[in-house]
């Protein structure tokens, strides 16, 4: 992380992934994750297009244009911006302007998904040739604003109306308290067949809990 970059988590050069907390990685492979004992992402991506054909809705915090592992399929004419009114088709993170936020959070989330290979590494990706719709929702991933969520699902729920931009996937790493218009959206995507896929917020500091954030919930 960048020296000069306000409320950084931690300053200098890159570091050896230090895997620990119960977390059964290995701290000599980046891309344990995707392995037959976790992820199985490898396999998967052997056996198919790698999400070729597949259009993927990412709500997120944006995306970072400049980073090497932007999709390649990124529909940047898709793109949609609920949180910042002065640039409402511009999905990029600026998130850093303000406290508390995180920062590259989408550019994290959005390289797991669909991440471009970078040269002279291995494939990142999960669906590298999926085409991806970048919507920015929010600056942090704990959601007490309920507004530009719903407003990004039936964002997603117009595009469903034609088959040239329909959205077959909807992929959401945050969530927060209780909506109704979330629920009315969410409800709205199932009828249109769409498949919601949020995180469940289950794990705190590597510990199970009985509660369950929405939208997942």
């Amino acid at each position: 992380m960048p020296t000069d970059r306000q409320f950084g988590i931690r300053t200098g050069g890159s570091r050896p992934q230090d895997i620990g907390d119960g977390y059964a990685g290995d701290k000599r492979n980046n891309y344990w994750f995707r392995n037959a004992g976790h992820g199985q992402f490898d396999a998967a991506l052997t056996a198919s297009s790698g999400g070729a054909g597949v259009r993927i809705a990412h709500l997120d915090t944006g995306y970072d244009p400049d980073h090497k592992s932007v999709p390649k399929n990124l529909r940047r004419d898709l793109a949609r911006n609920f949180v910042d009114a002065d640039r409402p088709n511009d999905a990029t993170d600026r998130s850093e302007d303000a406290a508390f936020n995180n920062f590259s959070h989408g550019c994290g989330t959005l390289s797991i998904l669909a991440g471009a290979t970078v040269p002279g590494l291995k494939p990142f990706g999960c669906v590298p040739e999926a085409e991806i719709v970048p919507v920015r929702v929010a600056n942090r991933v704990v959601l007490f604003s309920n507004s530009s969520i719903a407003r990004g699902f039936d964002y997603v729920h117009q595009l469903c109306a034609s088959d040239a931009t329909r959205v077959h996937v909807v992929s959401m790493s945050m969530g927060g308290l209780p909506s109704e218009a979330w629920a009315d959206a969410i409800n709205a995507l199932y009828d249109a067949g769409v498949v919601v896929v949020t995180a469940a917020g289950n794990n705190y500091a590597n510990l199970p809990t009985r509660f369950v954030v929405y939208p997942a919930r």
